[in-house]
This record gives C-alpha cells, structure tokens and sequence, in this order.
C-alpha cells in the first residue's frame, strides 16, 4: 500500500523526540533491541488502522525499529483488547527482520497484519457503542532483546483526549492480571515532552510496586491540570505499564496509552461528494485532515443515511483509501444499491482525535431507473 513509504518517513524522526525512562542504551550493550515505533507527528505508538469496513479486510500497519546493533528478527501481532487489557480478538503473528540500527533500524520497518471479517465487525461494534478499547501491538523477538519494556505498545481509542484550559484532565486506567498465579509488578510511566505550565499528579505515582492476585483488576489514575492559556497544538502522550522481571529482567506486562492535546479546531474537509451508480447505489467519497492531532483513523470518517426524510439513520464508516491522516486522506464508501424512486437523505461526518467533529448536511438524491443501453445496429 502505498501508506508504507509515507508511515517509514513519518517514522524517521520519533527515537530522538519520545522520552522513555527505561530504554537501554544500545550503545552500551551489544545486541538486538526491537520495539514498537512511534510516528513523529504526534510520537503516539504507530499502530495504525490503514482501513477497513465490515465489507472489506482490516489491514492494520505496525512499525517495528530495531535500536540495537545487531539485525533482529521476530512476530509481530496485533490485538484488539478491552479497557481492562483482555484480548478480544487477535490477528496472526508475522515475521519481522529489521536491520540494525546504523544501516536503518531506527527508522524501522512496516509490518502489514492481516485481519479478517469478524475483527472489522468487533471494531465497528466497539465504535458504535462508543465504547473504550485498545489495539495492543506485541513483537516477540527471536532470541534476546536489550529491552523488553517496549516489545508491547497500545494506542487506545473512544478516550477523552481533549485538554481544556483551566481545567483538570483526568484519565483512568485498569490493568487486569489474566493468568491463574499472583504476578509481581511495577507501575511505569513514560511520556512525550510536558507542555510548559501543565501539572502531571500519577495515582499511584511510578515506581510503585504491586502484588496483582489472580484475575485481580488494577487501576491507576493520571490527571493533568491546565492552565487558563493553553496553546493550540500543545500535547503528551502519556505511556502507563505494568513491569515484571524475567531472567534478572523488566519486560512490560502490559500498557496503556492517554493522548491529551489542546486543540479547537474541526478537520480539514473538502466538500464531500455523492455519486448516483447506474445499479441504484451512491458513491460517497470525502478528503480531509487535521495536521494538529490527527483525523481518527478507526472510524473517524463516517457516513449517516436516512430513506424516510431523516425520521430515522442508518451509518456506514467510509474507508481508507491514502495518505496519513495528518496530511490530507481520501476516504469512500458504497451505500445501497437502493430502489428507483427511493429519496436518500446523506449525513458526512469527520472526527479527530479530540473528538471535534464536522458535519455535511448533503442534498437528498432521489434514485432513478437506469437508462437502457443504447442499441447497436446489426449489418
């Protein structure tokens, strides 16, 4: 797809711009350290949902860096989980080889995963509901790793992300232990740079160490006072996990993800436009952006339709078609086929990661037989 060469660009710059506490330093220690990449326009993990609708295969995108010295190798997959971090679905592991990191490692490598029908009906059921979720994105390396703090990454969705002025922003957090045996644990925060003037309070605060029981569910809180002034555009993207120790070494248990950004503004948005097909259905197909945070590419980009003079709608997410979502991103959608003489009602709606939606109220398309073709004549 031709959003790879556009992620590996965006990818070039994150290693020097996303503070991580525990990162070792591979110049110190010979070896591999693959990790999950982060994308440099907003540094959140880039796991990106390069498109999908119940009609069509998910295919999300994974960036996975290497910042060690020598080439590594390993499986990547990605799952969708709850906001407690249980798996709901699960795509297949699949292979990974990145270089090291002198020859290209940190800029990273694309790893496509495939998904399949059932886990584009979870994403639309989950979005629908408005219902909070993760997409957990885990490369397990072949041999061993200089860090395995950041081999699990997460980008959580339907969060409040928007930082208000003078405001206390608050996000909880929950970490459930699934297995059957008590798990020793530390609570870890990593995060991008604090915009000057925001106040960070972690409950409970890093550092804290934990026994989780059996099944036992942990949750956390992060909040983050504002001052009455903030700048459009400041943001952090806070990194949560929970650490173990395996083999005299920390590795993440599992992780969480709260992206705040101080923004007002809706996308950017062409005119969306609709397309009467000669079988009776209607081509929707929309470009928009939004270069501070991002168009929410999950089912950011929708489209409501009603056939009963707007009483009542039906809503189809458009897919992806290119680009990064930062710059500008095509989106289409096939609604019906619907029968001649039917009025169809559509409704566009962009929304960003900060939740701020624009909306296009379309002109109503009244369905029409299609024209015969014309004959042709026989010599």
């Amino acid at each position: 797809m031709k959003v790879n060469k556009l992620l590996l660009l965006l990818a070039v710059a994150f290693a020097l711009s996303f503070t991580v506490g525990s990162r070792t330093d591979a110049g110190s220690a010979s070896g591999t350290d693959l990790g999950i990449g982060r994308g440099s326009d907003s540094h959140r993990p880039n796991i990106l949902v390069a498109w999908r609708n119940t009609q069509r295969i998910l295919e999300v995108e994974i960036l996975v860096r290497n910042l060690g010295d020598k080439q590594g190798r390993g499986r990547v997959k990605m799952e969708i989980c709850d906001e407690e971090g249980k798996t709901l679905l699960a795509t297949e592991p699949v292979a990974v080889s990145v270089p090291a990191r002198s020859q290209g490692g940190e800029e990273g490598a694309i790893v496509q995963t495939k998904g399949f029908k059932l886990m584009n009906l979870m994403f639309d059921q989950l979005d629908r509901m408005n219902q909070r979720y993760k997409l957990r994105a885990h490369v397990e390396t072949e041999g061993s790793d200089l860090n395995l703090v950041d081999n699990i990454a997460c980008k959580a969705f339907n969060v409040d992300s928007r930082a208000l002025p003078g405001a206390k922003n608050v996000y909880r957090y929950r970490f459930t232990n699934t297995t059957d045996s008590p798990v020793d644990a530390t609570v870890q925060l990593d995060h991008t740079a604090i915009p000057s003037g925001w106040i960070l309070q972690a409950d409970p605060p890093e550092g804290t160490k934990l026994v989780l029981g059996p099944k036992e569910v942990f949750v956390g809180y992060l909040s983050v006072n504002t001052p009455k002034v903030i700048t459009e555009g400041q943001y952090v993207d806070f990194q949560v996990a929970l650490t173990g120790m395996r083999n005299g070494s920390p590795y993440a248990i599992d992780q969480d993800e709260w992206f705040l950004v101080a923004t007002s503004k809706p996308p950017e948005v062409d005119q969306p436009t609709v397309t009467l097909r000669s079988d009776g259905a209607l081509q929707v197909n929309v470009a928009a952006f939004d270069p501070i945070c991002g168009v929410r590419e999950a089912s950011g980009v929708q489209v409501a339709y009603s056939l009963d003079g707007g009483t009542t709608f039906s809503t189809r997410i458009l897919a992806y078609v290119r680009g990064n979502f930062y710059n500008k991103t095509w989106f289409e959608g096939v609604l019906g086929p619907f029968l001649a003489g039917v009025e169809v009602h559509p409704v566009v709606t962009v929304a960003n990661n900060a939740g701020i939606i624009r909306r296009f109220d379309l002109a109503p398309v009244k369905i029409v037989e299609p024209k015969p073709a014309p004959l042709t004549q026989q010599r």
